[in-house]
């Protein structure tokens, strides 16, 4: 199937180069063509396919982390946390991608959220069925052979390429410099320059490695084993990002899933045999207290909560009626003794203290001997005698 490879020029993604791939090897500067995005839309409307987005590779960090022989999960989901110490900003700004896992070395690309959040913009703006997003690395062919590495025209340079996920951007003044660089650290044995013209391969050829020109091409993205990768992952993809680490486990979390499910199902049972058990524990309650319970009261009622309220309201009932019984007994006894003048009631625990003074100390020991031949329990409490005066505390038990 035909696909439309959008080739930005820098992070604004509002230029860039297309062309129409076809998986031909025709060469790519007869088909590039140059587009911005004020006309971006009549050419998704011209061209019904899928789309390719290339970022621009000095947008693009690449760099690679070498995993424990047994990897954990945790390590697995905070990769960026194990390569902060490379990156120059904070991660939280910072989009994570990984390519196959080689060796126990994942590849890791790097590139700004807000490059991704403007792809993810740009697709639904122009309705574009989006078939991967690519650094722009991979449009370099590269055969996979030790010691090779390839050069591809760039905007701005030129795309240095010698690893499945390893190569860089440069400007094409720098190319001698970075090789030498780059020579230090793993052996460059040949350049293969892909370039049409040969005008532009001999100004640019560096001199001192073995080289060779062909023609540019995009076969290569054919080939799945040279070319399987998609920056969307994580927040930008429904899959998963390790969804090649995990598939290898999928039968034991399938057997493992399987296993949760027959435990639920049993658990659930096993709930709704306790619940029927609960029902007929309340209908049996309901049966032994409903005739203490007020009108109306039903089996799903609180019937503790209704319990509760019918004690607390007997006990303010014989409250009421302890406080009236022991003030009625006193009131009587009382009428015969005018000089005797209550100054204070209070009624707490059951028990009537009722405060007293007179000019008649006769009259408060007689009330006192009444009270006494009476059935409550009675105390005089706190008595004061002076010349003309006395007072006191009369103290009434049930």
């Amino acid at each position: 199937m035909p696909e439309l490879i959008l080739r930005f020029h820098d992070e604004a993604l509002d230029a860039f180069d297309w062309l129409v791939f076809q998986g031909g090897v025709a060469p790519q500067e007869d088909l590039w063509h140059s587009g911005s995005e004020s006309n971006l839309g009549k050419l998704i409307a011209n061209h019904d396919m899928p789309v390719i987005f290339a970022i621009p590779q000095h947008c693009i960090f690449m760099t690679h982390f070498d995993l424990p022989a047994k990897a954990s999960r945790q390590i697995l989901s905070s990769i960026e946390f194990q390569i902060e110490d490379q990156l120059g900003d904070d991660i939280d700004l910072q989009h994570f991608a990984t390519g196959d896992i080689v060796n126990n070395s994942v590849p890791i690309v790097v590139i700004k959220k807000s490059i991704m959040q403007r792809c993810q913009a740009l697709q639904k703006k122009f309705g574009v069925t989006l078939s991967k997003v690519i650094p722009e690395l991979f449009l370099c062919p590269w055969s996979g052979k030790e010691g090779e590495v390839s050069v591809l025209e760039s905007q701005d340079g030129v795309i240095i390429r010698f690893g499945h996920y390893e190569g860089f951007e440069c400007q094409s003044t720098l190319l001698k410099t970075m090789l030498d660089q780059l020579n230090r650290n793993q052996p460059v044995q040949q350049m293969v320059y892909f370039y049409t013209n040969n005008d532009v391969y001999e100004a640019v050829k560096v001199d001192g490695y073995e080289s060779e020109r062909t023609v540019p091409a995009l076969i290569h993205l054919n080939d799945q084993k040279m070319f399987n990768f998609d920056l969307r992952q994580r927040e930008f993809k429904r899959s998963s990002v390790w969804g090649g680490v995990v598939k290898p486990w999928k039968w034991v979390a399938v057997v493992f899933i399987a296993f949760l499910v027959i435990l639920g199902t049993n658990k659930l049972a096993h709930l709704n045999e306790l619940e029927d058990q609960l029902d007929d524990i309340k209908r049996s309650q309901y049966e032994v207290v409903k005739a203490h319970l007020p009108a109306g009261t039903t089996e799903s009622d609180n019937l503790k909560k209704k319990l509760i309220q019918l004690i607390q309201q007997s006990k303010t009932s014989l409250n009421d009626k302890d406080f009236l019984s022991q003030l009625v007994v006193f009131t009587k006894a009382k009428q015969k003794y005018k000089s005797i003048v209550i100054t204070r009631i209070n009624f707490q625990k059951l028990r009537l203290s009722i405060d007293i003074n007179s000019t008649v100390l006769n009259d408060v020991e007689t009330l006192v001997k009444t009270l006494e031949s009476s059935p409550l329990a009675v105390k005089l409490e706190n008595l004061t005698i002076k010349p003309e005066f006395i007072s006191g505390r009369l103290v009434l038990g049930g």
